[in-house]
């Protein structure tokens, strides 16, 4: 199930995501934890092109504990959920005075990499926020490439995401659906607020040559 398509309508029908997730757990979030095995943010990513060799996988008692279960803010009906068929990976952090940023990211069953971004407030010792960013990756004919683009302080995405699928006509003939979107991301300690950028829309006949 592609869910991208559905994070963009939504952050764009309502314009920001702002309602809170408590952490529920009496001790403090283990900030340093997610330092020591998540690598600090950089400016580009492509999202498809994980080398997961290079990153520390999220135990089962870690996860269970602080991550599962969790809605997500911008989709309330989706879940963060911990399954024999999918991996779990710390990714990357940006810490700052109020709020400290993260994200994870799911190796999920289908082929899909899906990318997870919590902001945790550290006065009030719990999540503000936790967004579902980008789900890049393909199946049965259907490709998606995300590429994001940071800022310098690490709090802004410019994400750029292609999705392309095709499909046959007749043995002679195939049709491809391309759909490019770029929207921008901004995280605060309240709130993520979204503005979409641009659209492309186009619809390609590849017939084959005999």
């Amino acid at each position: 199930m592609r869910i991208i398509p559905l994070l963009i309508f939504l952050y764009i029908l309502v314009g920001c995501s702002d309602r809170q997730e408590s952490t529920t757990n009496s001790e403090d979030f283990p900030i340093e934890h997610i330092k020591k095995n998540s690598i600090k943010r950089r400016l580009i990513y492509k999202l498809n092109d994980f080398d997961f060799s290079k990153l520390q996988p999220i135990d089962s008692v870690f996860f269970d504990k602080w991550f599962n279960n969790r809605t997500f803010s911008n989709i309330p009906e989706q879940k963060i959920e911990l399954d024999r068929y999918t991996r779990y990976y710390f990714f990357d952090y940006k810490d700052f005075d109020k709020m400290f940023l993260f994200s994870i990211v799911q190796n999920d069953e289908i082929g899909y990499n899906n990318l997870y971004h919590f902001t945790y407030d550290k006065a009030k010792k719990e999540f503000s926020q936790i967004d579902f960013i980008s789900s890049s990756g393909g199946d049965a004919g259907e490709q998606t490439t995300d590429i994001i683009y940071f800022n310098k302080e690490g709090n802004i995405i410019n994400l750029s995401s292609v999705s392309t699928s095709t499909e046959d006509l007749d043995k002679d003939t195939l049709t491809q659906y391309y759909d490019s979107m770029g929207v921008k991301i901004e995280f605060k300690l309240r709130k993520t607020i979204i503005t979409r950028l641009d659209s492309i829309k186009r619809v390609d006949k590849i017939i084959s040559e005999q």
